[in-house]
């Protein structure tokens, strides 16, 4: 159920308390008018006093926030959310802009944008009192318990090298494919729910490739976790397997453990990190047996929002322990090796800003270094250890439709350059999409 009117302006009301102070400073202003008029209930009139003093030049974050508010108040919501747009430009109050721009949004039944901004009022929230009442609309809109979480997307496009499913090993074929596939996730809450309590969740990745069957790909998993607050962490503990098929022939199972860790920091920004391990079995029936080992993976993500853009940076440091690909001579000799075992770093940057009231636009970049342990050694003569740097980009426009609805066109372009010319590559993939979330 919807949370009753007077509950939601328990935020929209509160910079007209504080406006009282300049109300009694300078009672002659337009402005200090303006929050009399709205303190009465007369939402027209005290418009006309916000827009008179705007107009004589105050243009602050506190005039567009009482401005929104009694525009809120008349019906008038794009003129309400025009002006809370521009208290989102504040970083002092962006959170309080960022939340009442989602209550514009419910109050016109669009909930899905409603929830993206209530994700940034969360991420940008200063105040334990405005933290409380966005994690009530995140949760549900009432507070109630939502015990199941759900997410699924149907994505169609173009590849310009589907072969790069493990770039790893294979020699790099150039083929263009066009390609179908799916995601989907869905998490069920069965002691708890999303801040603290047991759970199970599942997911499976689908692409289907047009000309490169042997392309196709399916990833499955489950697993279990437990989230618990631990002073101002957030932690979930997850244990989990999956499986990777490769054109229909299982690649490897894995079982994965990982801990991530969340906290708000102060301002706007927070800052989260994620360890995991996983034993990896590759399949020696189709030949993967060399993909055997562990990886170890460390996240580390700090983020928040700059006005009204949300904004990511990310590093990641991983390290595989596999086996090798090794062809021998009849003799054993080793005429050639291949190594299965790289240690990686990868940094990235992610953006994402509203275009306007339901698109926006969402920017990455990225660096990944690739350094194999094991020297490479082919027609039985050592080549050197290989040195891989992978850059990439993406650029895309999400439209946030219906109830829950998103349709998403994305670019993507990745440029791997090694000290061996068999592993550089160029990649781009154009892919449109359609989600939708259940909750």
């Amino acid at each position: 159920m919807r949370v009753k009117t007077q509950h939601c302006f328990l935020v929209l009301l509160y910079a007209l308390v504080l406006s009282v102070q300049w109300a009694w400073a300078a009672p002659q202003s337009d402005f200090s008018r303006g929050v009399v008029a709205s303190k009465q209930g007369l939402y027209e009139e005290a418009i006309r006093y916000f827009l008179k003093a705007e107009k004589a030049g105050k243009r602050t974050a506190t005039l567009y926030h009482n401005l929104g508010v009694a525009y809120f108040q008349t019906g008038n919501y794009d003129a309400a959310r025009a002006a809370f747009l521009k208290v989102g430009q504040s970083q002092k109050l962006a959170a309080l802009g960022f939340y009442n721009v989602g209550l514009v949004e419910e109050k016109q039944n669009n909930d899905a944008q409603a929830q993206q901004w209530f994700r940034k009022a969360r991420a940008s929230a200063r105040t334990e009192k405005l933290r409380q009442l966005v994690d009530l609309k995140l949760a549900g809109k009432s507070g109630r318990r939502i015990p199941f979480v759900a997410y699924i997307e149907m994505v169609a496009g173009s590849d310009s090298n589907p072969q790069l499913a493990d770039d790893t090993i294979a020699q790099v074929e150039k083929e263009r494919s066009s390609f179908i596939g799916t995601i989907a996730y869905g998490r069920y809450h069965f002691n708890g729910d999303a801040r603290e309590g047991s759970y199970v969740s599942g997911t499976a990745f689908l692409r289907r490739y047009s000309s490169v069957e042997d392309e196709d790909i399916r990833f499955l998993s489950v697993a279990g976790g437990y989230i618990q607050t631990v002073g101002k962490w957030s932690l979930d503990y997850q244990l989990g397997v999956n499986q990777l098929l490769l054109g229909g022939e299982r690649v490897q199972d894995g079982v994965v453990g990982s801990v991530l860790g969340r906290r708000n920091l102060a301002g706007a920004s927070y800052l989260d990190a994620r360890l995991m391990a996983e034993d990896v079995s590759g399949d020696s029936g189709n030949g993967y047996d060399y993909l055997s080992g562990n990886t170890y993976q460390l996240r580390l993500r700090y983020g928040g929002s700059a006005g009204i853009v949300n904004w990511s940076l990310r590093y990641e440091a991983s390290a595989d322990d596999r086996g090798e690909l090794i062809s021998r001579a009849a003799d054993g000799a080793i005429v050639e090796r291949y190594s299965a075992s790289p240690v990686r770093h990868d940094i990235r940057l992610d953006l994402l800003a509203p275009l306007g009231r339901s698109v926006d636009a969402e920017f990455k970049i990225g660096l990944r270094n690739s350094d194999f342990r094991d020297e490479k050694i082919r027609q039985s003569i050592p080549q050197g250890v290989r040195d891989d740097d992978l850059r990439y980009a993406s650029v895309g426009v999400a439209y946030h439709f219906a109830s829950a609805w998103t349709a998403k066109c994305e670019l993507s372009y990745w440029d791997n350059t090694s000290n061996f010319d068999r592993y550089e590559y160029q990649r781009s993939e154009l892919a449109l999409s359609v989600s939708r979330s259940f909750y």
